[in-house]
């Protein structure tokens, strides 16, 4: 027969099973006898020595030894099978046409003619394998090398000796830290099995016959006394069953707060998610610990099998004790965060985060619907809100002014994984929302049919950069489509919907069968994995907990950025952008629905005084003595022009009628006077109308009963009510300043009317020169100029700082108009918050500018009691002039002081640092510098010799 290599078989090895020269046929014979590897060699190291071929080549003891424990393992392991036995399901035997084909011949090379040889017997047969004769796998070493009846003696260490040894020195004392007294009880054992199963059962939780939970103890307990195994001492079996009565009591306690939070009626939603996800994670893990066989192999690999699952165990404890006293979600999210924060870096951080994310989803909804983000509904947008955010309380105002529901913001309840300024981008969202679900329903940003719904996305935990930038571009993308919706909406009034496919016309039993055969498909499917498809990022996170031979966790902690940026990164970008969408759609429909800046422009021109013709006909109806008095008088029928003649008239204040027919009219005339649309007979915007005030109580109504004192006309306001929803710009806060703007200026028109009066008016009878009163006529002319002077020159700053003020915030108007004009993404028009802020700050700086500041307190004083001499030298010189010649001299001597005291507290409040307002105003706009300029530009009342030119005069 020839060669395998001569008939072209690739894998042919020629002279495989040739016989050495070497080897003689006797010890061929011995060789193919049932000895092992091992004895063999040492047979020929024996008989030949080292020095024999064979043996250079042999392997060395170790290896021997690992190749008979194979070939000994192999054995016990197809003895295992039964292979005789179950030869049904078994069946071993000689390769088929594995002879037939790869039929090996051995040829000597002394012979001349080939001769075929029998077939040698399957190395890999199962017969060879399985066999009785080979015997067990023994240690090999050098002494039993070299001697092969070498005995090896007993080892003299405990540890060596097995379990069995260690169980007879507890029951000999050689233990010395075993008490006497519980030896006997230290060598009673129970079988390993059982009590591996048992620890088992109490890992998991579950009682068994050796654990039981008692509800007392709040804890398991061992049902029998001083248990230990075999091969362990009772002191360190202990130490190894508390950490499994550990691991029992945890797990309980895992199952009691689940049941305790979803059996409840006041746990608040967090709470709920909190409950369920920790159920998820039990189920997780009760899941795990079952996969694992039960009858483990020893105590060593069960307490390796609960290691990480106990780690698992006591993380989760802390976190339920953390949480289990929050009253509230923004609380219990806190809590969660910090915990968070706590495991960064560690390996339970992707489980954390996992945890959190699942717990906080309901107050992450609450936001979404507070800010209209993702397919919400709109039906309960009060209700449904971040518990940071409350209903604001109302300080005043009769119960039918509470219109609408009023929200505020409450900074100690703002969650530690939410910025301030997040937190109030959401709060002047929600805002927003609300509305323009109010006063514009059919908004884009409202009306659930439009493109709004459709490209809508909510709020969610982002943890690496790849899903972070993801965000970005779908809140980008976002804003742009819904730009495009607002563009046509603003121009046509209406959002063209998206078309939807119509589908064909079928017939009933088509139609009936197309929509039943996807059921019918799946009634044979099995059925899916709720964990794989609700809950699939916290299986892999608990999986790759539980089995740390993935390295997913490092991967994914590289591209993960630190905790505390997660928030602001996850949520930044899609707040901004529902923000300015929302910001644009109310300031709109303030600026171009609602005429926000008409209303404005009217609070400009009466409560500000900026309208003169208007100013003029009020001064005249207020002060005027020639004109005819509004008061009844007996036979005497009231027609035409009246005024109330403050000034001239003893009896104080006005009556109510007589005070209504001085001032019908002005504004309604003032009003239409500048060719507005409105008639005569309707109402005036915000209903304006002149009123009294209500509010003043003790010496604010004294004051008012005096009509030679300042504050006579305090009880007269112009009272004007934003109508909705421009009280979200005007508010009652604004509407208060200008009340105090507007008496101010009042009072200011009163004491130039009177200044004019004085200036115009002369002495009732000529002097004669030369008496006694012409020193006295030479102080009164002096009163009356430097009086006029004072006086026009505070009105001038007065009204010239309110008018470039008011110039500033209309330009901001301006630009904010023009903003909402444009449609490109990314641009800011500031919101509601801001423009209500921007008012309040015009008004500010108009208190600062008319002293009307708290801080300008002593200085307003000081200006009133000023303007009372005035009144009180105005007061002398309607009696006769032999009465009032030294009176005169001691009012002018007191205005004199006073004035020289304002004008260097002016001086003093122009040079200080920091005098003019930060933010929108620069010094320039009503700065009092001028007031101070205008007052005293010569130095006149600053001179050290007034004091004696009042004496020489």
């Amino acid at each position: 027969m020839k060669n395998s290599y001569e008939t072209g078989s690739p894998f042919a090895i020629p002279d495989l099973w040739q016989k050495s020269s070497l080897v003689s046929d006797e010890q061929l014979a011995e060789t193919s006898s049932n000895k092992n590897l091992g004895t063999l060699i040492s047979d020929l190291r024996i008989d030949r020595g080292y020095d024999h071929p064979l043996i250079a080549f042999a392997p060395f003891p170790t290896e021997i030894a690992l190749l008979d424990f194979c070939v000994g393992f192999e054995q016990e392991a197809f003895k295992s099978l039964n292979l005789e036995k179950d030869s049904a399901l078994f069946v071993y035997g000689p390769l088929e046409d594995l002879t037939s084909n790869a039929s090996l011949s051995v040829s000597s090379s002394h012979d001349t003619t080939k001769t075929s040889e029998p077939a040698l017997e399957d190395l890999w047969s199962p017969n060879i394998i399985i066999n009785d004769d080979l015997g067990h796998p023994e240690l090999q070493t050098w002494e039993n090398f070299h001697t092969k009846s070498f005995k090896e003696p007993p080892n003299a260490y405990l540890s060596e000796g097995g379990p069995r040894v260690f169980d007879a020195a507890l029951h000999l004392g050689a233990v010395p830290h075993v008490e006497r007294s519980n030896r006997s009880r230290s060598t009673l054992a129970l079988p390993s099995e059982t009590v591996v199963l048992n620890l088992y059962q109490l890992g998991m939780g579950r009682n068994s016959s050796l654990f039981r939970y008692i509800k007392e103890a709040n804890s398991f307990q061992s049902q029998v006394e001083d248990l230990r195994i075999s091969g362990y001492s009772r002191e360190s079996f202990a130490s190894l069953m508390r950490d499994f009565i550990d691991y029992g009591n945890k797990q309980r306690k895992l199952h009691t707060f689940i049941e305790s939070i979803m059996g409840s009626n006041k746990s608040y939603p967090t709470l709920v998610a909190l409950a369920s996800v920790l159920s998820n994670i039990h189920i997780l893990l009760q899941k795990d610990l079952g996969e694992k066989p039960t009858s483990v192999p020893s105590v060593l690999h069960l307490q390796q099998t609960f290691r990480q699952p106990g780690e698992l165990l006591l993380c989760i404890s802390k976190i339920i004790e953390r949480v289990q006293h929050s009253q509230s979600d923004g609380e219990l999210v806190s809590r969660l965060f910090s915990i968070v924060q706590e495991h960064e870096f560690t390996t339970l951080q992707p489980l954390m985060f996992q945890i959190f994310k699942s717990a906080s989803k309901p107050w992450l909804e609450s936001v979404e619907i507070w800010l209209g983000l993702g397919l919400r509904t709109l039906s309960c947008l009060d209700s449904a809100r971040p518990n940071f955010i409350q209903i604001a309380e109302y300080v005043s105002g009769p119960e039918e002014e509470k219109n609408g529901v009023e929200f505020q913001v409450v900074p100690e309840l703002i969650p530690n994984c939410l910025s301030n300024e997040d937190a109030e981008v959401v709060f002047e969202g929600g805002q927003s929302l609300r509305l323009l679900h109010a006063h514009q329903p059919e908004h884009p940003l409202i009306n659930g049919n439009n493109v709004a719904s459709e490209v809508a996305s909510g709020l969610e935990w982002q943890y690496s950069m790849q899903e972070i930038e993801r965000v970005q571009d779908q809140a980008n993308n976002y804003e742009m489509r819904i730009l495009e919706a607002l563009k046509q909406f603003d121009s046509t009034g209406k959002v063209s919907k998206p078309e939807v496919a119509l589908p064909k016309e079928t017939s009933s039993e088509q139609s009936t069968s197309a929509g039943i055969s996807p059921f019918v498909a799946a009634i044979g499917e099995p059925l899916p994995d709720i964990f794989s498809q609700s809950n699939s990022s916290l299986v892999t996170a608990v999986s790759s907990f539980l089995d740390r031979s993935t390295g997913s966790d490092n991967e994914t902690s590289m591209c993960t950025p630190p905790v505390f940026l997660i928030p602001s990164l996850s949520f930044s970008s899609a707040l901004a952008t529902q923000s300015r969408l929302l910001s644009r759609g109310t300031l709109r429909l303030l600026f171009k629905n609602h005429s926000l800046r008409s209303h404005l422009r009217l609070l400009h021109r009466y409560p500000l005084f900026a309208d003169g013709p208007f100013l003029t006909r009020l001064s005249h109806a207020l002060f005027d003595p020639s004109l005819p008095s509004s008061a009844r008088q007996k036979d005497q029928h009231r027609s035409g022009l009246s005024g109330l003649k403050l000034g001239a008239r003893d009896n104080w204040p006005p009556a109510s009628s007589e005070l209504r027919l001085a001032l019908i009219g002005i504004l309604a005339e003032s009003y239409f006077s500048h060719g507005t649309s409105l008639s005569m007979h309707q109402e005036l915007p915000g209903g304006l109308s002149f009123a009294i005030r209500t509010d003043m109580k003790g010496v604010e109504l004294e004051n008012c009963m005096d009509p030679d004192g300042v504050e006579a006309l305090d009880f007269l306001k112009l009272q004007y009510r934003a109508p909705k929803p421009l009280d979200a710009v005007i508010t009652e806060a604004c509407l208060d300043k200008y009340n105090r703007v507007s008496q101010m200026l009042l009072r200011g028109a009163r004491m130039l009317f009177v200044t004019k009066q004085l200036m115009s008016n002369t002495l009732t009878r000529p002097l004669e020169r030369g008496t006694r009163f012409v020193g006295a006529q030479a102080v009164v002319q002096k009163f009356k100029i430097e009086a006029f002077h004072l006086v026009t020159t505070v009105l001038s700053y007065f009204s010239d700082s309110i008018r470039e003020i008011w110039q500033v915030f209309e330009r901001e108007l301006d630009e904010i108009e023009s903003r909402l004009n444009s449609y490109e993404a990314g641009v800011s028009v500031g919101g509601i918050r801001r423009l209500c802020a921007l008012h309040e700050e015009v008004l500010d700086r108009m208190l600062q500018t008319c002293l009307l500041r708290k801080r300008q307190a002593q200085v307003m004083a000081l200006l009133e009691e000023i303007w009372s001499l005035i009144l009180a030298f105005a007061k002398v010189l309607r009696q006769k002039p032999e009465r009032w010649e030294d009176e005169v001299r001691k009012l002018y001597e007191r205005w004199r002081k006073k004035v020289r005291v304002f004008t260097t507290v002016c001086k003093g409040l122009s040079e200080k640092k920091g005098g003019g307002s930060k933010g929108l105003f620069t010094r320039e706009e009503g700065g009092i510098d001028r007031l101070e300029v205008g007052l005293d530009m010569n130095g006149y009342y600053m001179r050290s010799n007034a004091t004696r030119e009042i004496t020489s005069v």
